[in-house]
């Protein structure tokens, strides 16, 4: 299961067991004590022997309990415990509660459920642009995916008044890059000129620049600090500052509750597998792991980096099994898919059993053939996994199909299928 980070901190929790009999105070410190651990199936099954009250206690189990089962990918049982924590919050955790359910929601499209339980909440205004920037963008990207467009517009707006000068506002940094990459759903988000103008910290103006196209402000490493950790991986991801890339570990490692924590950790560890430090790849993808949402369409960019990884260690069926995590994935379709099966595919060629390799590489040419770039990939070693398994005329075949039905007939794929299919006559 994958670790997240505890919630409460050890006064909140002084406070609730101050407030409940001994019996149950034994229960919840108990629980919470291998919370703290990691061990969250035992910390579930003693939470959930606290009685119902309206003590903090009962509260916060409540809270912890949805969020467990969120961890653990149990989306109708956190859902149900969801529901429950907001008709009973927790006084003293209502922002984390929040943002908790607005994460959880985010990734299973629950934008409807989202906007229903955040306005729920007693005196939830206070909390969308007086607490945790990240509260106003999930309200304000559920009001837009439930076509309350008007309101979502307005929440976000007021979003960027209230956290845009704040370098740890993740937020306006998502924002900023959605409008920049034109997401189709902030489309009509526009900042104003005195919103443009105004801006007075660096990450600002950072922010400013990237969501209006505008030139970046000159930036050396002396400004780092002053720049947020979503904004370093911008520039490290568009290549706009390559020295940033060294900062991103140690960055994401200082903000693990960043949504940019796993992202950065990728981008620093594919730096390493550039320079061919496959080892220490692993090592960071691990972590980026470990931060990241259980969403392999978010992640499937790190299982498909460490199955590359593995497969030029050598370690092919290692590599083989990251693979397939994507190929089975029902979240993931299209061009990762196309190069997952073909890579997978590659590792049964790369230890000579061609005949497995055959099936892999013919599905990403038949499935996926738009997709040149694999499928044009997959021809030319399906042709030569045909010719090391005695089948000539299928190889022949194959590569006849794919220099007739080419997009592209020219590069370095193209040339070598060229050579192979007429040396067969």
């Amino acid at each position: 299961m994958k670790s997240f980070v505890l919630i409460v901190s050890c006064a909140t929790l002084l406070i609730c067991s101050a407030t409940i009999c001994r019996s149950e105070q034994t229960d919840f410190q108990l629980a919470m004590k291998a919370y703290s651990e990691g061990d969250y199936k035992a910390a579930n099954a003693m939470f959930e022997k606290i009685p119902p009250s309206d003590d903090a206690s009962y509260r916060l189990a409540l809270f912890l309990r949805a969020s467990i089962a969120s961890a653990t990918g149990d989306k109708n049982e956190a859902l149900a415990l969801y529901r429950e924590s907001f008709a009973n919050p927790p006084k003293s955790n209502i922002a984390e509660l929040a943002v908790s359910f607005g994460k959880f929601a985010d990734s299973n499209n629950l934008y409807e459920d989202c906007v229903k339980l955040y306005t729920s909440l007693p005196g939830f205004s206070e909390y969308v642009l007086t607490s945790k920037d990240m509260i106003a963008w999930y309200y304000a990207k559920s009001l837009l995916k439930t076509g309350q467009i008007r309101r979502g517009l307005s929440v976000l707006g007021e979003m960027w008044d209230a956290f845009s000068e704040n370098k740890n506002a993740d937020s306006c940094d998502l924002l900023s890059m959605a409008v920049s990459e034109k997401d189709a759903l902030y489309k009509d988000f526009k900042l104003t000129a005195l919103q443009q103008n105004s801006a007075g910290t660096l990450a600002a103006k950072m922010r400013v620049s990237i969501i209006a196209s505008k030139p970046l402000p000159e930036i050396t490493q002396d400004d780092i600090s002053q720049l947020s950790l979503g904004e370093l991986y911008y520039l490290a991801l568009e290549r706009k500052a390559d020295w940033v890339v060294p900062f991103l570990e140690q960055r994401a490692i200082a903000q693990p509750d960043s949504v940019f924590a796993w992202r950065a950790m990728y981008v620093a560890a594919h730096s390493l597998y550039e320079k061919k430090d496959y080892e220490g790849a692993l090592n960071l993808l691990a972590q980026a792991e470990s931060m990241a949402p259980d969403d392999m369409s978010e992640i499937f960019r790190i299982i498909l980096l460490k199955g590359d990884c593995l497969r030029l260690m050598r370690q092919y069926a290692a590599a083989r099994a990251e693979y397939l995590k994507v190929v089975m994935s029902k979240q993931v379709k299209g061009l990762p898919s196309a190069e997952a099966i073909y890579k997978t595919g590659m590792t049964w060629y790369s230890e000579g059993k061609y005949e497995n390799a055959h099936a892999y590489f013919e599905r990403v040419y038949v499935a996926f053939f738009p997709f040149d770039y694999w499928a044009s990939r997959a021809y030319l070693y399906d042709a030569k996994s045909l010719i090391y398994i005695a089948k000539p005329n299928m190889a022949h075949k194959v590569l006849r199909e794919y220099i007739k039905t080419t997009k592209n007939p020219s590069g370095p794929i193209y040339e070598e299928a060229l050579k192979l299919y007429w040396q067969k006559d």
